[in-house]
């Protein structure tokens, strides 16, 4: 029996995934267009990059979103560095709650039929750390055994 194919689509974090066996990471775009703060277009790219799969009823499709929505509100835009923080940046301790479920209930808004499971989204720069456990506890409470927590 042929093992299926695995698809991850998302923006630039889907390359962790490259360079894999029987893994296809399918970049969308980037962080800054490719999040739940654009839905339609991310809708959009969702389905053009489903109709790329040539056999989507032999594979296994992933979705990999929201780590640019735990960054941005570090210091309220897409792109938060290290020597930023240093420079006075003030990072939240809290995260910013009230966003993140917005986010979460606009992840359900897409659709998702052709979609097998989510991958929590997961992130190597400590100070998003907060902010994606808060996501993923709230992912997984929305969509239950669909979540593939990798976090």
């Amino acid at each position: 029996m042929k093992a299926k194919k695995i698809y991850i689509l998302g923006e630039s974090h889907t390359r962790h995934f490259a360079y894999r066996n029987n893994i296809a990471p399918i970049f969308m775009g980037s962080g800054k267009e490719i999040n739940l703060e654009n839905t339609s277009l991310l809708q959009e790219k969702i389905d053009a990059s489903v109709e790329q799969i040539k056999d989507v009823s032999n594979s296994v499709v992933l979705l990999y979103l929201g780590e640019p929505n735990c960054r941005i509100k570090l210091s309220n835009h897409w792109t938060p560095h290290w020597d930023e923080l240093h420079k006075g940046v003030k990072i939240n301790s809290e995260p910013d709650v009230a966003y993140l479920r917005k986010c979460i209930r606009d992840y359900q808004k897409l659709d998702m039929k052709n979609i097998d499971y989510i991958l929590t989204p997961t992130c190597a720069y400590d100070p998003v750390i907060p902010s994606l456990v808060e996501f993923n506890r709230d992912l997984k409470e929305a969509f239950g055994s669909k979540v593939i927590d990798i976090f």
